[in-house]
């Protein structure tokens, strides 16, 4: 339950790999594994547009929609 919403994240099943519930898990899955790189390595996307740097701002358009 977030924000009076049940997402469903915690069921069994998960009804397809298109719906929002399963989405939200691999953006957060993305999220989290793209982190460390891109805070703990020379930070290459401040000069250009990386592909790691695109993956977790879509990670992240995700989750805050």
């Amino acid at each position: 339950m977030a924000l009076d919403i049940r997402l469903g994240c915690m069921d069994e099943i998960v009804v397809s790999s298109t719906s929002e519930t399963q989405q939200l898990i691999d953006a957060v899955i993305t999220f989290f594994s793209n982190v460390g790189a891109l805070e703990l390595k020379f930070p290459f996307w401040r000069i250009f547009s990386t592909p790691t740097w695109k993956k977790y701002i879509n990670a992240l358009d995700t989750i805050t929609e």
